[in-house]
């Protein structure tokens, strides 16, 4: 299976929203369940940073922690402000390889993506080393982190974002793309809706809602 990749920014496939939540409590408890809510079968394993701080919106005291580390190093002084999640997709590949080429560089192959097997389908489990420095599906999420006090920290927006066009009913070169990647963003949209439906967030299909 061969895809395209571009350095010149993210593809938005969709997001998901919560809002009226209770303050950093809240947005808590709602990020943990949008993490618990993420497949294994189809995201495999979650990792990634959460950048949380203490003090004011004027004068913060912002570090940078794994997101294995958030529970026991939380304290009641800390607010959230952002984070990013890498995953291991599942993808459909039907023979059982994925190819890379940087479409904005005169169609420079990127190399083969490690796979491996995860039931009918193949897990991505790395990037090509020319790759940005993230999964290539990832998560960003805000956590309304620059809001002026605690009582305006109340809503959560989660962003699917890629650099490759392996969810897309069209490649980044305009044209359609293959059965493979119409599989996978089937796949994406029905994972989607049911974090959605098991946490009460809002789903908005972006570029995953362009049909072939």
């Amino acid at each position: 299976m061969n895809a395209f990749y571009s350095f010149r920014g993210n593809r938005e496939l969709g997001d998901l929203t919560w809002r009226n939540l209770a303050g950093t409590p809240g947005l808590r408890v709602a990020f943990g369940r949008f993490v618990a809510a993420l497949d294994p079968e189809v995201f495999g394993a979650v990792s990634g940073t959460v950048r949380v701080a203490t003090g004011t919106v004027d004068d913060p005291v912002v570090e940078i922690w794994p997101l294995g580390e958030l529970e026991s190093r939380w304290t009641d002084a800390h607010y959230l402000i952002d984070a990013k999640l890498d995953l291991q997709p599942s993808i459909f590949a039907h023979d059982g390889q994925l190819e890379l080429t940087e479409l904005a560089l005169d169609e420079w192959p990127m190399g083969v993506v490690p796979l491996r097997a995860r039931g009918e389908r193949w897990a991505i489990m790395a990037r090509p080393p020319q790759a940005e420095a993230e999964s290539l599906l990832f998560v960003e999420i805000d956590f309304d982190g620059h809001a002026e006090n605690e009582a305006d920290r109340k809503t959560m927006v989660a962003w699917f974002r890629t650099k490759t066009d392996l969810w897309l009913a069209y490649g980044l070169d305009g044209q359609p793309t293959g059965a493979d990647q119409r599989a996978n963003r089937d796949l994406l949209i029905s994972a989607l809706h049911r974090i959605a439906d098991e946490t009460g967030g809002v789903l908005e299909l972006q570029e995953l809602a362009l049909t072939p």
